[in-house]
């Protein structure tokens, strides 16, 4: 039986790892097809867009696996039952659930290499990434760093520590310099927002004018700026996705939003997302199982390819359509974020005891 096991993990993992090597590829064409239309702005050049392109690997290995891992095993089990091999071991009274077990050794070990990779090397490549398209892309005006963005704008600097995707900052700082280089001024927004106009809103503003005699303080509830930074530039330097943020920086988010009594659903929903990816990664793996026994047993390779991309669609369609729900009516997070998955490890059960 242990024979039998190694066989059958060692022909998933190797599908599982050939599916995934052919899906990054054509994700990277594609990344790379997009950063091309950044080529030219600024010092931007096509070296840099072939590395930030690189740097986003281990990002999108982490989002895609679970589809990979999906194809792969039904590639992988398919190929088994094309030359029978499949038939020889129920025929010699191997249960489905023992060719589950053997799959599922597979898909730990699978799992646990690529968790460590989404989540201690990706966040950092992904930033390394940001970082490097910012600073090109506006000419060394921008840079991008662990701790906030930094914009230079003639005679101001200006700091923002959050940059979030409808063009909403959090932690503005702004410092003010003269002609010779002197300070002139120094304020902190908690909040901005880019408006219809054009314009940027700013709330609760405090700081310090320095004069020729002395100094004086500023406090302003709201200000207008006619321009504060560059949109073109917070396109690059936004968080796009939370569930992208290191598991640590989201946890750290959310004390930091629930002591100044702010919403922390969407965070929270993110840290779920990503707490429950190893077991999504498994449930996806695990339902190819009973789809090579049942309904796909008989088919050719092109159509289990096929089901995997639709499985893998529904999967992420699901996920989709919950979390922008659990936001709106203000469901409990860990509900929005584990209702896909529960659904898809039910259906893999009623499967599974059908063909059992």
């Amino acid at each position: 039986m242990k024979i039998i096991e190694r066989y059958i993990a060692k022909q998933v993992t190797v599908t599982i790892l050939l599916v995934t090597l052919a899906l990054m590829a054509l994700d990277f064409f594609f990344v790379l097809i997009n950063e091309l239309r950044f080529v030219g702005e600024g010092n931007y050049s096509l070296p840099q867009a072939f590395a930030v392109a690189g740097l986003f690997i281990p990002t999108k290995l982490y989002l895609m696996f679970p589809w990979a891992g999906l194809i792969g095993t039904l590639l992988g089990l398919g190929l088994l039952a094309k030359h029978s091999e499949l038939i020889a071991m129920r025929t010699a009274s191997i249960s489905v659930y023992r060719v589950s077990w053997a799959v599922l050794q597979a898909a730990i070990v699978l799992t646990f290499i690529v968790v460590i990779i989404g989540e201690g090397i990706a966040p950092f490549t992904e930033k390394i990434a940001q970082m490097k398209k910012t600073t090109a892309v506006s000419s060394g005006q921008t840079v991008q760093t662990l701790h906030g963005t930094w914009i230079r704008k003639k005679h101001e600097f200006v700091h923002v520590a959050v940059v979030y995707a409808n063009n909403e900052l959090e932690n503005i700082t702004r410092y003010i310099f003269d002609d010779k280089r002197k300070l002139l001024e120094v304020s902190l927004a908690k909040k901005a927002k880019m408006l219809d106009d054009g314009r940027w809103e700013l709330l609760n503003i405090t700081g310090t004018k320095f004069t020729a005699t002395g100094s004086e303080q500023i406090k302003h509830a709201k200000i207008l700026l006619p321009g504060l930074l560059d949109v073109k530039i917070l396109r690059d330097s936004k968080v796009k996705h939370l569930e992208r943020l290191p598991f640590m920086g989201l946890v750290r988010a959310i004390k930091e939003r629930r002591v100044n009594h702010l919403n922390t659903t969407s965070y929270e929903l993110a840290l779920w997302t990503k707490l429950l990816r190893p077991l999504s990664i498994l449930v996806m793996i695990l339902l190819a199982v009973p789809f090579v026994f049942g309904p796909l047993r008989q088919v050719h390779m092109g159509f289990k390819v096929l089901t995997g991309i639709l499985l893998g669609f529904v999967f992420y369609l699901a996920n989709a359509i919950f979390s922008p729900i659990a936001v709106v009516y203000q469901l409990p997070p860990v509900l929005a974020a584990s209702f896909p998955l529960l659904g898809f490890s039910c259906f893999g059960i009623w499967l599974m005891r059908r063909v059992r």
